[in-house]
């Protein structure tokens, strides 16, 4: 049953998006719009397009840059320290953000795979780290929500 239930879930939500809008693979080729996450792209050019934003008055698209090197460093320690299915898993969310024409929303996107928040809970067990990580962590919400009220930044 289980091996059926998500196919079979996916077939129905295609066959409700065809008989509702007339287009079963819109949840699809959506995303695809330039004002989402864009066409396939070059990771490393998108990379590099982001970094080089951040330098050239495009500060929201920049901000994405060091979560998502951060993020390989955590797929690393992934590697190490969990299961090869969450590797697996991670490295293909991981993909799909960096393969989209734009990063915005990326960090959402990787939060959304949860073998990253294993990681968090795996590098911030000491206390000491996760003082750090916690006092981190209220600057930067502080500063994305400022960047995201004044429309700098797409979370």
């Amino acid at each position: 049953m289980a091996l059926i239930a998500a196919p079979a879930g996916a077939a129905i939500y295609v066959l409700w998006s065809a008989r509702t809008y007339g287009d079963g693979l819109a949840p699809f080729t959506l995303q695809r719009d330039e004002a989402r996450h864009g066409s396939t792209g070059n990771p490393l050019s998108v990379l590099w397009h982001a970094a080089r934003g951040a330098f050239s008055g495009e500060l929201g698209t920049g901000l994405h840059v060091p979560w998502l090197l951060l993020a390989l460093v955590a797929l690393v320690v992934m590697a190490r320290r969990l299961p090869v299915s969450y590797v697996l898993w991670s490295a293909l969310v991981l993909a799909a953000v960096l393969t989209g024409s734009n990063l915005d929303s990326a960090e959402r996107y990787v939060y959304g795979a949860f073998p990253f928040l294993l990681v968090a809970a795996l590098v911030t067990a000491r206390r000491e780290v996760f003082t750090f990580a916690l006092v981190a962590s209220t600057a930067a919400m502080t500063l994305y929500a400022t960047l995201a009220f004044t429309l700098s930044y797409v979370p």
